[in-house]
C-alpha cells in the first residue's frame, strides 16, 4: 500500500501540474466551440440581412 503523498513532493506537485493540465485542455476546446458557434451565428445573421435585402449571390453562375 503507497503512503500519501507529503505535502510538497514531486508527486504533489505532478499530480496539481497533471490537473491543470486537463483542465487547460478542457477550457481550450471549450473556447474553440464558442468561437465557432459566435462564427456561424454572425454567417446566418449576415445571410439573412442579405436575403431581407434581395441580394442573390451570383458566385459560380458566370
Amino acid at each position: 500500500m503507497n503512503a500519501p503523498a507529503e505535502p510538497g513532493t514531486n508527486a504533489e506537485a505532478q499530480a496539481a501540474i497533471n490537473q491543470l493540465t486537463a483542465r487547460e485542455a478542457e477550457l481550450t476546446a471549450e473556447l474553440s466551440f464558442e468561437r465557432e458557434q459566435g462564427f456561424e451565428l454572425r454567417t446566418a445573421a449576415s445571410f439573412r440581412a442579405s436575403e431581407a435585402v434581395g441580394y442573390i449571390d451570383r458566385t459560380g453562375l458566370e
